[in-house]
């Protein structure tokens, strides 16, 4: 998840950092009921990096929300158990 990237653009930054209060709490209710101690390690990471951002210095970029232009589904499958087209 880029996410977790070091190397991000300010772009980005400033979009993460206007949106991560929704995005933590999408996080920490994002299958809850798994016992699948990578996946809440990844969260756990995920959530830290959301949490300690920093606001660029350089943020004249146009404020973006999640509403506007980044959705968030949780009913399509991601990474290895995404299913091609075919089956």
């Amino acid at each position: 998840m880029f996410v977790a990237n070091p190397r991000k653009p300010d772009e980005i930054i400033l979009v993460l950092f206007n949106n991560r209060d929704k995005l933590v709490a999408y996080l920490h209710n994002f299958h809850v009921n798994k016992d699948d101690d990578q996946l809440n390690e990844e969260k756990a990471l995920i959530i830290d990096t959301l949490l300690g951002l920093s606001k660029p210095q350089n943020s004249d970029a146009p404020r973006v929300s999640l509403g506007q232009e980044i959705s968030i589904r949780s009913e399509e499958p991601v990474g290895n158990n995404a299913r091609s087209p075919s089956g």
